[in-house]
């Protein structure tokens, strides 16, 4: 049966843009680097590549003329493939460790966000409020549906 010619995907759609980005990620980190136990190490001298912490709190690593994060490079070079997000389990940027490192949807990576950039709700939790009356009023999601 045939239902007509095969059209291949547009280029301009954003998940070919991603794909395309994310295997040219990939392609630098497995060129440029290996993996060592917990560290990461340059294939071109074999030192360990332990980077700098820039003012986001991440560690970066050079790769040629390219910065990359070292919890993408360790993630892809542990894994052999590179998702779109990573999310700090502990939410400690700086600790790159293997079980620390998790795939993620931009979602659930906002979820685990901290209140680094935000006030802490006076209750100290987060989605714990206090109310005008004096009394605490909590609130959770799970997909679409709030409660």
């Amino acid at each position: 049966m045939n239902d007509g010619p095969l059209i291949p995907p547009s280029r301009s759609t954003p998940d070919f843009k991603l794909k395309t980005k994310l295997e040219a990620e990939l392609n630098l980190i497995l060129s440029r680097f290996c993996l060592d136990v917990e560290n990461v190490i340059r294939l071109r001298n074999g030192e360990i590549a332990e980077g700098t912490i820039e003012t986001s709190g991440y560690r970066r690593v050079r790769a040629g003329s390219k910065m990359l994060l070292l919890h993408r490079v360790k993630f892809a070079l542990y894994n052999g493939w590179l998702p779109e997000r990573i999310d700090h389990k502990d939410g400690d940027r700086t600790n790159n460790k293997i079980g620390n490192l998790r795939p993620c949807t931009p979602s659930q990576n906002a979820a685990n966000a901290s209140y680094s950039n935000r006030p802490m709700p006076v209750s100290g939790l987060r989605n714990v409020y206090l109310m005008p009356n004096g009394k605490y009023k909590g609130r959770a999601q799970l997909g679409e549906r709030r409660q």
